[in-house]
């Protein structure tokens, strides 16, 4: 089978495991061991080191049913798959290593909050990074560096070399272990390291080629969609049955939860159909072995931060919609409503791709490094 088909047939198991996972703050083991076979914690990783080799499409296709199963499976399986895009650009000999065994997980944060210092063979690296989403879970963690030379790499790192730190008490998303992570002085060889952005793909993959940041926001944009939709599901399941206080009819038949579930659906499909479109023009770009441009990179984010924005409008309507019964710890209404607006709070679907988009469109300079 497909990735897209097996974690379709593991929905119904990731949906049963949600409230463990929430309750562990990590993804349980035995939903690890579900996902690992399916390839969805490694889907960027390129053929020719034994990976799945997704196209985008597929990938958010993915992460939206991963999601709407359970949020924190869902954002687990982004984010290590988002780094094994690294797997691309590193050195052959690296890539194997770290990218190579398919039981292999990769997790970290991009941040530049490392200092690396340059010895022989490599560097030592130190610093403190948050949002370690799977961290407990992962074999490898990467960190974003500044070394001593004034160059930015992404440090990869066993993850039994670094401190893994109890924070991460959260509104939402709490299944997915995103606590802090620390290195103290941990050896890097040369190599296992990467310069984002000034490097060109070891391999000749189209995955490779497309933006790491076009990929990043369409994964974490994909994870809302399908919170987005399980919330409607959930409210439509609810509204069988619940007659709500002074009505002697369901819920079902009343005419503001009609028309406030359609209209979240309306909202939730138009979002990702733009969504869609937009990764999709990329995509085809570099199939054709084309480089993106500016525009194609700041359309993406656009399209993402949109997604997040309307997929937060979208839960609260049909969170109002669910009344007293969606307030309690036992619906899965007021897991969406506290998930969606977690991640709402990442980069890469904030409301800063507006105002990078509207700057561009006036003519002014803008920031690049995140696109």
């Amino acid at each position: 089978m497909s990735i897209i088909d097996e974690v379709r047939a593991l929905a119904p198991f990731l949906e049963e495991r949600a409230s463990a996972n929430e309750k562990a703050r990590r993804l349980e083991a035995d939903v690890v061991a579900a996902v690992i076979p399916t390839g969805a914690f490694r889907m960027y990783v390129p053929n020719a080191y034994g990976g799945p080799e997704i196209d985008p499409l597929t990938g958010m296709d993915v992460i939206a049913t991963l999601s709407e199963a359970d949020a924190a499976t869902g954002w687990c399986a982004t984010i290590s798959s988002l780094t094994s895009h690294i797997a691309g650009v590193l050195d052959p000999v690296f890539a194997k290593e770290v990218f190579g065994d398919p039981t292999s997980i990769a997790c970290g944060a991009f941040a530049p909050n490392g200092t690396g210092s340059v010895v022989a063979g490599g560097h030592l690296v130190s610093g403190r990074w948050a949002w370690g989403s799977g961290s407990q879970l992962s074999t490898w963690m990467t960190g974003g560096t500044q070394t001593e030379t004034g160059e930015f790499h992404q440090m990869i790192m066993r993850t039994a070399d670094v401190e893994i730190l109890d924070t991460w008490y959260s509104a939402g998303l709490q299944g997915t272990g995103s606590h802090d992570f620390e290195a103290r002085g941990v050896f890097v060889p040369e190599g296992r390291s990467v310069r984002l952005g000034f490097v060109r793909p070891e391999v000749d993959a189209a995955i490779a080629r497309l933006s790491l940041f076009t990929l990043f926001s369409g994964g974490i944009a994909s994870v809302m969609i399908g919170i987005a939709r399980r919330a409607i599901r959930e409210l439509t399941t609810l509204a069988v049955d619940k007659r709500p206080a002074q009505s002697s009819r369901t819920l079902a038949h009343s005419q503001l939860a009609e028309t406030d579930v359609a209209r979240a659906e309306a909202i939730v499909r138009s979002s990702y159909a733009y969504l869609v479109h937009e990764i999709g023009e990329s995509w085809e770009t570099v199939v054709r072995g084309d480089r993106l441009s500016t525009d194609h990179r700041l359309r993406a984010r656009l399209a993402a931060s949109h997604v997040g924005a309307e997929c937060c409008r979208a839960v609260d309507i049909v969170f109002a919609a669910g009344g007293g019964s969606a307030v309690y710890a036992s619906s899965p209404l007021q897991r969406c409503f506290r998930d969606v607006h977690t991640a709402a709070a990442h980069v890469m679907v904030g409301n800063r791709a507006f105002e990078t988009v509207g700057r561009h469109r006036f003519g002014l300079e803008i920031d690049q490094t995140s696109l």
